[in-house]
């Protein structure tokens, strides 16, 4: 499930109005079999959360105003393409990272362990971070103590997700998928004034990528920059995402 949904998030980041999906892939996420063969629940959901992602933002990069959100997929390739010159990073829509050098990126190929050979679920040379069922560890960053990330949101976003002229009635959440790992203590998002968007307190290792979601209060009023911290202990990131429902 890692390579069908980061290639959905490289689709939305370059813009893409309509994602081609191969018919494969697409039986994955609606009756959970591959050739027929059957890939179990958790499989097929990852398959379908990963398309409904896709759903939610297609052909929404030019439009920050009517977007239903934004949200940034931490990363940063070991890989130099053709003709760059420099590393692949961060896939994002309405927002960007401004302190790249505090956190460090982080590839599954080098920072990842190497993926057993399921038949129907995985092929040989791949690697994750963190389990490879879960579909978030192909890429992340290193969120590391006393160096918070520092999120930019795009300004149009941030005036519509405080007015709501779009959006008027529905409700603001803000999402954090890391991985935490032993000695984490806590992981919290805070805006530019001071306002705490979301709180995790763990302390315990949890081997699986976390999904934390807060619904926001009518009436706060988001401020850029957006910073995300740990305490305790460094863990992989892998996205920020603020979005109505």
């Amino acid at each position: 499930p890692q390579w069908v949904y980061w290639r959905v998030l490289c689709d939305l980041h370059i813009g893409l109005n309509h994602i081609a999906l191969y018919g494969d892939d697409m039986t994955v996420a609606a009756v959970g079999e591959y050739k027929v063969t059957p890939v179990g629940k958790d499989y097929q959901m990852q398959f379908n959360r990963a398309f409904e992602f896709a759903s939610r933002y297609a052909g929404q990069q030019p439009h920050p105003r009517h977007a239903h959100g934004a949200w940034i997929a931490f990363r940063e390739s070991h890989t130099h393409l053709r003709g760059w010159n420099k590393n692949v990073t961060d896939y994002q829509m309405h927002m960007h990272l401004s302190n790249k050098n505090e956190v460090p990126g982080l590839d599954s190929r080098y920072n990842g362990t190497k993926v057993p050979i399921v038949q129907h679920h995985t092929a040989s040379g791949m690697w994750s971070i963190g389990p490879y069922t879960q579909r978030f560890g192909q890429w992340a960053r290193q969120l590391i103590p006393q160096h918070p990330a520092k999120v930019h949101v795009d300004e149009p976003f941030v005036e519509e997700f405080n007015h709501g002229q779009y959006h008027s009635g529905q409700t603001r959440v803000a999402r954090l998928v890391f991985l935490p790992l032993p000695n984490v203590q806590k992981v919290e998002v805070v805006d530019g004034a001071g306002n705490t968007l979301l709180k995790w307190t763990g302390g315990s290792e949890t081997h699986h990528w976390v999904e934390v979601q807060s619904e926001l209060g009518s009436s706060l009023v988001l401020a850029s920059p957006v910073s995300v911290s740990v305490t305790g202990a460094s863990m992989p990131v892998h996205m920020l995402e603020l979005y109505w429902k």
